[in-house]
């Protein structure tokens, strides 16, 4: 029996269990949220600089975060057919979603455009758009499945830069 767990062990040093990033993409009612998560608390907004899209941190002119990086490019295997896809309640396949090495989390349409991020101040869990101070959605944990909950402007924005 020894042998066994100690074979067992060794198989999955060499093979570990891939654990799946990938989410699901819901719209949502900003309105519906709590105000824990919703637009109107301070942490949540986009006036707070460190949700701000005009810091570095969240810039799309931060190389960690720009769709020209190849971590975050479409043709990256992990984006297009790996655990960093986002799909739709359909299983189509939406958009991409990225960590950047600080850990800001970048949101890619299918074509590699970037819609947004969530920054990584950890003081937030909600979404904003990379190109204006517009709060896009929030993510979350429904039934054990994670999410992005986007706004429904965002949501057919990032259906609409595939």
């Amino acid at each position: 029996m020894k042998k066994l767990n100690l074979l067992l062990i060794i198989f999955l040093i060499i093979f570990p269990l891939n654990t799946s990033a990938e989410m699901m993409v819901i719209m949502i009612n900003p309105n519906s949220l709590s105000y824990e998560l919703g637009p109107s608390n301070y942490n949540n907004s986009p006036s707070n600089y460190e949700n701000s899209y005009l810091n570095y941190d969240n810039s799309i002119n931060n190389y960690d975060n720009s769709s020209s990086n190849y971590n975050n490019m479409p043709s990256n295997y992990e984006n297009s057919f790996g655990i960093n896809r986002l799909y739709d309640q359909n299983n189509m396949i939406v958009g991409y979603s990225v960590y950047s090495p600080i850990g800001t989390l970048n949101i890619f349409s299918v074509s590699g455009k970037r819609l947004g991020y969530v920054p990584a101040s950890y003081n937030t869990q909600s979404i904003f758009s990379s190109e204006d101070t517009i709060w896009c959605g929030t993510l979350g944990i429904i039934n054990g499945i994670n999410v992005i909950g986007l706004t429904q402007s965002c949501y057919y924005r990032l259906l609409s830069n595939q």
